[in-house]
């Protein structure tokens, strides 16, 4: 936000505020009433912060926007290089100073806990990387799979131009996530990439010639500890017919049960809200145990009036 109020000076009419912006204002107001206020459930001062941050943004001139864009786009690049380095000096089994700090919300005897590295940090069980024998790059952020998807958003907003070098980087980063919604959506970005160019351009054949050098650099230092993190984290070695199936296999039996209670509590319309024990939120119940349907309905109204012009 600092950043972008620090090219409202260089552009004369800094607010445009259109149609299409008015819908997105309405649509978070009514996000931030449902989610982050306690008029519903409880009060999430860190939600409802960040969404005014949002709400004050929407407003300014394209212009404005795009520029602050640039200023996170640079940060992304610089914190995945620091990542980059502490991933390769861990690699290499070289000793580093880090601090340990276990998430409550991880559960305590789980066993997974965060080593900080500074500008960097990991996630592990134990003394072993969580997903294998190789870690999966977090950065700054709790979970690679997040980590992985605000790099897809930020080279998509590029058009997936693979030809720029800080797009490269983010590129490679976001392969040692070991992420399966990085690896489909970079999957898409390449062929998207391929239709747009009427073939293999130069931007889709370097990044060709990435994964084909990170394929041969783990091959040859530990191949079987990258398939082993690979089969197990991308792929999860599961038999499957479908989509349907595979989202499935996200739930548990205990789950199901504890939906199928929910589905006749009387509060399917709100949900159960934040305090309540979520169920397994990689299966599409969790979001709507806690939140109900109109969260869901408000949520889909958010997306839609984001992307409709798009």
């Amino acid at each position: 936000m600092i950043s972008t109020l620090s090219l409202k000076q260089y552009v004369p009419e800094c607010l445009c505020l259109n149609e299409t912006k008015k819908i997105i204002l309405v649509s978070i107001i009514c996000f931030v009433i449902y989610f982050t206020t306690p008029l519903v459930h409880t009060m999430r001062w860190g939600h409802f912060i960040y969404f005014l941050i949002f709400m004050f943004i929407v407003p300014l001139n394209n212009l404005i926007i795009f520029k602050g864009y640039t200023y996170l786009r640079k940060l992304f690049i610089f914190l995945s290089i620091v990542a980059l380095l502490y991933w390769i000096l861990n690699y290499f089994k070289i000793p580093l100073l880090y601090y340990t700090y276990i998430l409550e919300d991880r559960g305590l005897n789980s066993g997974d806990n965060y080593r900080i590295y500074g500008l960097a940090l990991s996630l592990y069980r134990g003394s072993a990387p969580i997903g294998g024998g190789l870690e999966r790059i977090c950065s700054v952020f709790g979970e690679p799979g997040h980590y992985a998807i605000y790099i897809s958003f930020i080279l998509a907003i590029d058009k997936f131009r693979f030809n720029r070098v800080g797009n490269l980087i983010l590129f490679t980063i976001g392969c040692l996530t070991f992420s399966t919604a990085y690896y489909g959506l970079m999957t898409m970005g390449i062929m998207y990439r391929i239709v747009l160019e009427k073939g293999v351009g130069k931007g889709v054949k370097n990044v060709l010639l990435i994964i084909i050098g990170l394929l041969f650099l783990v091959i040859i230092f530990g191949g079987n500890n990258f398939f082993y993190t690979a089969s197990n984290r991308i792929f999860e070695d599961r038999e499957v017919d479908n989509i349907v199936d595979l989202v499935e296999n996200r739930a548990s039996n205990e789950t199901k049960e504890i939906y199928s209670d929910f589905l006749n509590s009387g509060k399917l319309l709100i949900g159960n809200g934040y305090d309540e024990r979520p169920l397994q939120i990689t299966n599409w119940r969790g979001f709507i145990y806690q939140f109900g349907v109109i969260g869901v309905l408000i949520t889909l109204f958010l997306i839609l009036s984001i992307i409709k012009k798009s």
